[in-house]
């Protein structure tokens, strides 16, 4: 009974065993069982347990154990075991590939080069989720394109109806010619919308499943495994979704005309007017930065922020950390645009014909290979397919330059 009793309780709300006030429960320590939220997680528990083990929340009931990078064969050579991964050729490596092949190229630790694969299948995973909200407001769209097209049918067709009681017998045969007219109309129409339906179902559960695939393998054990199928796997996420073209369409409207023979009223097509969206915006989190104001801001998929300042001629990497942003890094230089690009790497213009870059992960400052020269570069964009997007001018000229990803100089 008093096991009953305990399992009932646990569905009730709880709050942060530490705090006992935030009911915003995020994570578990599985060496002492509690439960706590993000904030004493950093400030309480990690200072006086740094040893313990902590998973999100979501997690929990999943496979804690430590993975093993140290017995994995090398698919070369089967008498030994990888020790590194080779970054060039995007593969393990042993002590013979590595004197034999990969000696000059770039190698890293096995556990890097894994949570590196980790954190892009997430990326894709993010990916998909986004095509999974784009793809669902377009069907939700049809939906209510499909819905007003069923109430202005049965409007149309009420307003015929009563039109047609007042005229005499001689115009029943013209009524009747418009409800067919009306009819036909609206089963193309629905037909269209059955059918752009339809193959946004089809793009959904194919985006579904991709989701689960990479979901899955994400959490796999068998290292060995992960890397003979990471490959594939990274491959398999593109998706290609169906858009149907929806910003326009037209409906029918009765219009009555005279009662006479000639003159009954005729069927007139209106654009369907698009379905009003309210937005509602609210400040989630606020934080204080040391700078005047932030005239530029650039987010990096590890959750920090690019933020530039040019009156003060700063540039910030910053990282939000509870209700503080931590310095990651800071340069003083003046900024007129910037942009992150696909690689994770800023973008900067100094107002110079070429452009400067940031590293993401030595934070090193290089000059990119991108110069219009004699143009000076002040407008920067980064498209979503990876062209480069630069303005610049030149003594009273302005230009506009596109570059695509595969360019040299």
């Amino acid at each position: 009974m008093a096991f009953s009793k305990s399992v009932i309780r646990s569905q009730m709300p709880i709050n942060c065993n530490l705090c006992e006030t935030e009911k915003n429960i995020k994570w578990k320590c599985l060496t002492c069982g509690v439960l706590m939220c993000s904030t004493c997680k950093d400030k309480i528990h990690l200072r006086i347990a740094k040893d313990h083990k902590v998973v999100d929340i979501k997690n929990v009931g999943l496979p804690v154990q430590e993975l093993d990078f140290t017995n994995i064969k090398c698919q070369d050579h089967s008498e030994q075991s990888s020790c590194l991964f080779c970054t060039k050729c995007d593969k393990l490596v042993c002590p013979t590939c590595v004197s034999k092949i990969h000696k000059k190229h770039d190698l890293t630790e096995i556990s890097d080069a894994y949570n590196l694969k980790i954190e892009r299948l997430k990326n894709e995973q993010s990916k998909l989720q986004k095509k999974k909200y784009e793809i669902t407001a377009t069907k939700d769209q049809l939906n209510q394109f499909q819905n007003a097209e069923n109430s202005n049918y049965t409007k149309v067709s009420a307003d015929i109806l009563n039109h047609e009681k007042v005229l005499k017998q001689a115009v029943e045969k013209h009524i009747e010619k418009l409800r067919n007219e009306l009819e036909q109309n609206h089963k193309a129409s629905s037909k269209v919308n059955e059918e752009c339906i339809k193959a946004i179902s089809k793009s959904e559960r194919q985006i579904d499943e991709k989701y689960s695939d990479v979901q899955d393998f994400i959490h796999t054990t068998d290292i060995s495994k992960f890397f003979q199928n990471v490959n594939r796997i990274e491959k398999s996420t593109e998706v290609s979704v169906t858009k149907p073209e929806i910003s326009c369409r037209t409906k029918l409207q009765f219009i009555p005309g005279e009662i006479t023979q000639s003159n009954i009223g005729v069927l007139q097509s209106v654009d369907i007017p698009l379905p009003e969206v309210n937005v509602s915006l609210s400040v989630v989190n606020q934080y204080q930065t040391n700078l005047s104001l932030v005239t530029f801001l650039s987010p990096c998929p590890d959750d920090s922020l690019w933020i530039a300042c040019n009156p003060d001629a700063v540039l910030q990497k910053v990282k939000p950390e509870g209700t503080k942003l931590k310095t990651i890094s800071t340069f003083n230089n003046n900024i007129y645009d910037m942009a992150i690009l696909a690689s994770d790497d800023l973008l900067v213009s100094t107002e110079e014909s070429r452009l400067q870059m940031m590293s993401s992960t030595t934070g090193k400052v290089t000059d990119s290979v991108y110069d219009i020269k004699p143009f000076l570069a002040t407008a920067i964009h980064v498209t979503s397919g990876g062209q480069i997007i630069i303005g610049g001018y030149d003594e009273g000229r302005v230009a506009v330059f596109v570059i695509n990803k595969e360019w040299r100089p």
